[in-house]
């Protein structure tokens, strides 16, 4: 507890603010305190406990619960039963518009949630997701004590625990994984192989790793995610799996394809509500993650250091992921504190688009409407084009004058 106070000690945190520069972007992170007043307004969703599931306030985190329920319990509703939509309906006490689409092996993980009741389970999720982020923020900022408060209560901070969603736990692992590929390998590959809970986030790790030659960290990424999936079968059975499969032509096509969500943010659903509705996920997906693919492996052949390595790939992970929401910005939020903890001197224009990208997870709660998809996607999309033409500035300067 000491450790706590001294940390976010008044005196540390203004010596830690004076530490940073760019003014506009200073400006941005004072700003960012604003967002506790979302916290307090919202609080009874956020920290509201209660014993079970229908009488406490709705969020996603209802069902995360009820999967679990059922892989602990030997009920009337059997794992397979979670991909039926209307069978996982029958798990709440009204329709609430939930549906089970995560990969058999993700109930690993959620298991122990599923032994103790909903109030139980939702005080660990909201602890563990804080102190995870207080511990990833502080270590990505360089350890200053103002940008970490300034992460534990942003506007990503905020989508995820109003929404009751495990997006601090998926970018803890994607960021873990990116930066400790070389240094670390074994523990990155167990990082990413657990990253196939939600395999749309790591699209782009496969490219990182071979760009970046981390062969042992590949290998143990493919045996951490071969035993997840071997674990999955022994506990749930390869109807499991079957009913998984089945579902991604069903309900998830079904799911993925609808338009007019507003904290939904994909270039597929951008063009869709720009009127191409015929556009395919699919191709979208493979084009973007072309495109970031390529500035991965630029930005690697050209020296750049693996901290702003791994902050390009976790701001491209949600450009390029075919299934991304506003509750899932915490990977934008660590790519903006890995550039900003290591970058001086930015255009004025980076920094404006850097606060941008640090505040639009709120537009979705402020009145927005569906339309705000593509305005949030541009400012996401510039402010990784922002992120990679520094480094190229970077890098440039160097080679420049070893060519004079």
């Amino acid at each position: 507890m000491t450790s706590v106070f001294a940390i976010f000690g008044m005196d540390r945190l203004r010596r830690d603010f004076a530490l940073l520069t760019g003014g506009l972007l200073r400006r941005g992170m004072i700003i960012s305190l604003i967002t506790a007043v979302f916290f307090v307004v919202n609080i009874g969703t956020i920290a509201g406990i209660a014993a079970t599931r229908d009488i406490a306030p709705v969020q996603d985190f209802f069902a995360f619960h009820a999967a679990a329920k059922v892989a602990a319990e030997s009920g009337t509703v059997s794992v397979p039963g979670l991909y039926d939509a209307e069978t996982f309906a029958s798990l709440f006490r009204e329709d609430r518009g939930m549906l089970w689409l995560y990969p058999p092996t993700m109930l690993l993980v959620l298991f122990p949630f599923g032994l103790v009741t909903y109030g139980a389970a939702k005080t660990v999720w909201v602890i563990a997701s804080c102190v995870l982020l207080a511990i990833a923020a502080y270590r990505i900022s360089n350890r200053n004590a103002y940008l970490t408060l300034a992460a534990m209560i942003s506007p990503a901070a905020f989508t995820v625990l109003f929404t009751g969603q495990l997006s601090v736990f998926f970018a803890c692992l994607a960021l873990a994984g990116f930066l400790n590929a070389k240094a670390r390998p074994i523990l990155a590959g167990i990082c990413f192989g657990l990253l196939t809970l939600k395999p749309q986030f790591g699209l782009l790790v496969p490219i990182f790793l071979l760009c970046t030659g981390s062969w042992r960290a590949m290998m143990s990424a493919s045996v951490c995610a071969i035993v997840l999936a071997m674990m999955s079968v022994a506990a749930f059975g390869m109807v499991s799996w079957s009913a998984f499969f089945g579902s991604l032509t069903a309900t998830h096509t079904d799911f993925i394809v609808s338009s007019g969500h507003a904290g939904r943010i994909t270039l597929a659903d951008t063009f869709r509500i720009l009127g191409w509705m015929n556009v395919s996920t699919t191709l979208t997906t493979l084009f973007s993650v072309g495109i970031g693919g390529g500035l991965i492996v630029w930005a690697q052949r050209a020296g750049v250091s693996i901290r702003m390595l791994a902050a390009l790939a976790m701001i491209l992970t949600a450009v390029t992921a075919p299934y991304f929401w506003v509750y899932d910005w915490v990977f934008v939020a660590f790519a903006v504190l890995l550039f900003f903890a290591e970058r001086q001197n930015l255009s004025l224009w980076t920094q404006a688009l850097l606060v941008a990208v640090w505040f639009v997870p709120l537009s979705p709660y402020v009145g927005g409407s569906a339309i705000l998809v593509p305005v949030i996607w541009l400012i996401l999309f510039g402010a990784t084009g922002a992120i990679a033409c520094n480094l190229l500035r970077i890098t440039g300067r160097p080679l420049s004058r070893q060519a004079i």
